[in-house]
């Protein structure tokens, strides 16, 4: 039966959660060994607000410590009354945290089959500072797929025949046939109706036929 009892400290809370120190990380996994670790809600409150954006914070870790360490009133506890966390509080955490650790470790918290990626693991829509915080993990990046080859020529425009498949060609051949063709109708239409100009009798605006058809 455990009688001893080992109080975490906010700056201790801070370096499991960063994932800074191997010995803390061995003694929580245990439980605390011969010992039971406690802290106070206080102590969280300050370790959990003093994470920041781009830190290697990773849910599982705070899910361990919650299963392995006790968290009790900090009123009950010292008879105190909780103070609100300030910005100078966190740079004192994060300076001693930062500072004293030299962890280098290449083990991932992160689940099987998957990298652990860089943060931020905080939401940016919850404060930190402002109580718990989120857990979320921004998921992988997945790179848009390259467009297939025929998508390039799916809709090919009839001034770029070479990209045109046998049938296109013949149909784009026959358009432009026929569109020569109309050309040289309307043209010959132009040069009667010149002729019929100089025709006397020709009235401007007005219908003009041929003397023989009114039998003039």
């Amino acid at each position: 039966m455990q009688t001893n009892q080992t109080y975490l400290k906010a700056d201790v809370i801070l370096a499991y959660l960063l994932n800074k120190d191997d010995n803390l990380d061995t003694q929580i996994t245990c439980g605390g060994g011969a010992s039971s670790l406690i802290t106070s809600d206080q102590s969280l409150y300050e370790a959990l607000g003093a994470v920041r954006p781009g830190d290697n914070f990773v849910s599982n870790r705070l899910l361990k410590f919650l299963e392995n360490v006790d968290v009790v009133s900090y009123r009950r506890l010292f008879g105190r009354e909780k103070s609100v966390l300030t910005t100078g509080r966190i740079d004192e955490l994060r300076c001693k945290v930062l500072s004293t650790s030299s962890k280098k470790s290449s083990r991932s918290d992160a689940p099987d089959g998957m990298k652990e990626l860089p943060g931020p693991y905080v939401s940016s829509a919850i404060p930190p500072a402002a109580g718990f915080p989120e857990a979320h993990v921004t998921p992988l990046f997945t790179p848009p797929k390259p467009p297939s080859q025929g998508a390039a020529l799916s809709a090919p425009s009839d001034t770029c025949p070479s990209v045109l498949s046998s049938a296109g060609q013949e149909l784009h051949k026959k358009r432009k046939q026929e569109a020569c063709h109309v050309k040289k109708e309307d043209k010959k239409g132009d040069m009667e109706e010149g002729n019929s100009k100089n025709a006397p009798g020709y009235i401007p605006g007005r219908w003009n036929v041929k003397e023989k058809d009114h039998g003039i």
